[in-house]
């Protein structure tokens, strides 16, 4: 089925356009931490018209969602600070890069 799907959109130049190419990056493997809490993973993502912050424990494979009304640093700093509340500190915080957590504020007040 997905090969007669491909072969419909490589029929219309509509398609062909429009058509997203697919630049996937390899994947890149992470050790397993020694013990829980030691790193953090965290995403940002919009769904179904609704912003989440996505947190998982590097170690423990437990994720966590959280629903905020705004992509934003600061939104995502109270995020990852209730989960340190709840949880416990975390040595490391891994993310994309995204432009929420290379923020000024982002590094002040996770330092703090």
């Amino acid at each position: 089925m997905n090969k007669d799907i491909e072969e419909v959109l490589n029929r219309y130049q509509i398609c062909l356009k429009y058509r997203k190419t697919n630049t996937k990056e390899p994947l890149e493997s992470s050790e397993v931490p020694d013990k829980p809490r030691q790193v953090l993973g965290t995403d940002l993502f919009h769904s179904q018209e609704k912003n989440y912050v996505m947190l998982v424990d590097y170690f423990s494979k437990f994720i966590e969602f959280v629903m905020i009304p705004k992509l934003t640093s600061l939104n995502t700093i109270n995020v990852i600070k209730s989960n340190f509340s709840r949880h416990g500190l975390n040595e490391i915080i891994k993310s994309d890069g995204g432009t929420q957590y290379t923020s000024e504020e982002f590094k002040i007040i996770i330092k703090e």
